[in-house]
């Protein structure tokens, strides 16, 4: 039985390996490019499921030759496929990824990456989600996302919820419906962007203390600081704490894909009952350990692996 479940959107990657990002009007040549399975929630549930999680992934694909390579490569990963839905009528997102020799990147979101979405209530058989204990989501399909966890919630209110929070998501919906949103939510993880972007704060420290102090309902905010690690808010009684992990100290080859590997580790580690110390040092190594290969996926690994990781290397220095 599926215990976390993944909502949103998946794509195929095109990566290309570049020394600069080019100026307006500037052509260059890639190094290197190739296709890999991407989009933030298919990597999420990927990495739970090489993590030894029971993983499922809700959300639609085209019917197209992208479609067919995604969802077999969810097959492969041991991921449960029920909850997708192939739609005849769009096409599966494909994403522009470019990475530098530095590891610094960018990315071109495909349009089909909202398109490509289930029906509510249609497409979704709400059988399939009993017995799951997490869900995670995006709200990239906000509409999606709100419809299957209050019906979770309705069924088991001890589910829990947790939500990756992107730039690019608070801007899309604007703060009045992510705060809506975020009522549903127990987990919120992140980006620093995003919680600046939600809260008008330049720290993202402050703005989650913040957003914790208006959301009763919000267990932990974890916020990903990208190189510099992570911050956990959290409520202790009626008091807020915070405390930050450092990253751990690599070389990073391409980042794409590490926000995804730290929030997939921090839905293993928190199911599995750790403390909060063990959960976010855990997540750090998984998301340094997908830094350490090109792709999205590549180099998201087993529990085994990322224990020997956290073992065999130290966390950065504080500042």
């Amino acid at each position: 039985m599926v215990e976390i479940l993944g909502i949103g959107a998946c794509a195929l990657d095109m990566i290309a390996k570049i020394k600069h990002f080019p100026e307006p009007d500037e052509k260059i040549d890639a190094e290197s490019y190739t296709y890999l399975p991407g989009g933030v929630t298919g990597n999420y549930i990927t990495g739970v499921a090489r993590l030894g999680g029971k993983a499922g992934f809700v959300g639609a694909i085209g019917d197209d030759q992208e479609g067919e390579i995604l969802l077999e490569n969810f097959k492969i990963e041991g991921v449960d496929t029920s909850l997708i839905k192939i739609k005849k009528d769009l096409r599966s997102a494909i994403n522009f990824i470019m990475v530098t020799d530095e590891g610094e990147r960018v990315i071109i979101q495909s349009p089909y990456m909202i398109k490509t979405q289930l029906k509510v209530p249609d497409e979704i058989d709400l059988k399939l989600i009993q017995g799951a204990k997490l869900i995670h989501t995006t709200a990239i399909h906000k509409n999606v996302s709100e419809y299957i966890i209050k019906a979770a919630k309705k069924e088991n209110p001890e589910i829990i919820i947790s939500f990756d929070l992107e730039k690019q998501v608070a801007v899309q919906y604007g703060y009045e419906e992510i705060e809506k949103f975020i009522d549903l939510v127990d987990i919120l993880i992140p980006q620093k962007l995003g919680v600046m972007e939600l809260t008008g704060k330049n720290d993202p420290t402050v703005a989650a203390k913040i957003l914790l102090g208006k959301k009763p309902n919000l267990k932990i905010i974890a916020v990903t600081l990208g190189g510099d690690g992570c911050s956990i808010t959290k409520r202790n009684g009626d008091r807020i704490e915070q405390k930050t992990y450092n990253a751990y100290d690599i070389k990073p080859i391409d980042t794409t894909g590490a926000g995804d590997a730290f929030n997939a580790a921090f839905g293993v580690g928190y199911l599995k009952g750790w403390d909060l110390d063990k959960i976010a040092n855990f997540a750090n190594a998984a998301g340094a350990l997908n830094c350490l290969k090109v792709g999205a996926r590549t180099g998201m690994t087993t529990m085994e692996n990322v224990l020997k990781f956290m073992k065999e290397n130290t966390n950065k220095n504080k500042k």
